[in-house]
């Protein structure tokens, strides 16, 4: 199975794109078994679930807003990390990626 730490470990900064309130949750339950934490030390639990997560290979998760993840897609934006599609990351897709915003038309 895929671990989000790997992924972090690998990529040194993930945004993350969560699709809906179960999938958030399945993520970040996923990413506490994991150890990752909050930026500030504490728990997952206690953390809301959004749209897109940025996962940090130093274990911290926290959330990214939608305007620079919607704009991230509007052209090549040099240091861009890279965009995975959570629900396709875990099922063992091999095409993970995302390649638009999910959000305003894009």
């Amino acid at each position: 199975m895929r671990t989000l730490k790997q992924l972090a470990e690998k990529e040194g900064t993930v945004w993350v794109y969560l699709d809906n309130k179960k999938v958030g949750k399945e993520f970040l339950r996923q990413a506490e078994e994991e150890g990752f934490r909050c930026s500030d030390g504490s728990s997952l639990r206690w953390m809301s679930w959004f749209y897109v997560m940025a996962l940090h290979s130093d274990m911290t998760v926290w959330t990214v807003s939608l305007f620079n993840w919607t704009l991230s897609f509007a052209g090549n934006v040099k240091g861009t990390p890279v965009r995975v599609n959570y629900e396709k990351y875990a099922a063992g897709e091999e095409d993970y990626l995302c390649r638009r915003s999910h959000f305003n038309g894009h």
